[in-house]
């Protein structure tokens, strides 16, 4: 019997006889092949592709891996199986099934996510559903995405990103210098330490805290932070209504007299170009 042949009957002969009540038996190993099913699986890089931070629209480079039965195969030994059209193939002692249809869609799936590019907003999209399981919009996000019905299978690197997000209770800690006129309450420095660790690894923050909590004096230490750790920092820029401006500037007095602040504000303001004005400024509003 060839090799065509064994799978067709093993397929869809061996279903007919059972049916006409014929007993038959078949290998022990057939019931777990016919059930399984080849996953697609991105085994993605630790690091972004050409960038030094991650950041939410970092490309980030990956392999291709395949898995099956508790095989996993690299690419090229699935093209290489593929290109056999083989359906039914022994490989490490455990035998697989190579279904055709399921692998142009695989195909198409990969030259999609190929086209696209993986960004780590993908990645994100991913890995954070399960927090947001009670969110509707999630499933629609990742039923859209490329990278819809692929695994990711990230480094040890990225899994402990993923989990700081999701745990911020494990934040790493920063210390504020003297130079900050004033003493953090301990949300108040989980706060700084959630926003620069955010920045570090090249993503933005939203810092939420309802008001009378002290969003003002965290932002501050927040920009002293970088002011003395970033040598070579552009300008901070704070967009505010004008009825809080008075107040901004007297914080900052008061927590950090050593930062220089300039007011771009009213018809009096400096009409040439802001970037060429406020070179040596470290604040800007």
């Amino acid at each position: 019997m060839s090799e065509e042949e064994a799978w067709l009957f093993l397929s869809e002969a061996s279903e007919t006889l059972v049916n006409m009540g014929i007993e038959i038996l078949l290998p022990s190993w057939w019931q777990i092949v016919k059930d399984s099913t080849m996953m697609l699986k991105a085994r993605i890089s630790s690091t972004p592709r050409g960038e030094s931070h991650v950041g939410m629209d970092a490309l980030m480079d990956f392999n291709w891996r395949f898995a099956t039965n508790g095989i996993e195969l690299t690419e090229d030994e699935f093209n290489e199986l593929v290109q056999s059209k083989r359906r039914l193939v022994n490989i490490r002692g455990q035998w697989i099934k190579i279904d055709p249809t399921f692998i142009q869609q695989m195909k198409k799936w990969m030259e999609r996510a190929e086209n696209e590019g993986l960004h780590m907003s993908d990645i994100l999209s991913r890995e954070l559903a399960d927090q947001e399981a009670s969110s509707e919009s999630i499933p629609e996000l990742l039923d859209s995405s490329a990278f819809a019905h692929i695994q990711f299978e990230l480094s040890s690197q990225l899994r402990g990103l993923v989990h700081q997000l999701n745990d911020t209770h494990e934040l790493p800690s920063y210390e504020m210098s003297e130079s900050l006129k004033g003493t953090l309450r301990p949300y108040q420095q989980h706060g700084v330490n959630w926003l620069l660790f955010l920045r570090s690894h090249g993503f933005g923050a939203c810092l939420a805290d309802d008001m009378g909590l002290g969003k003002t004096i965290q932002m501050i230490a927040y920009f002293t932070y970088l002011k003395e750790q970033e040598q070579n920092a552009s300008p901070s820029l704070i967009i505010a209504p004008t009825s809080v401006l008075g107040n901004w500037q007297r914080e900052l007095e008061t927590f950090a007299p050593h930062l220089n602040v300039a007011l771009h504000y009213g018809p009096s303001r400096p009409q040439e170009r802001t970037s060429q004005k406020h070179t040596s400024q470290q604040i800007l509003f």
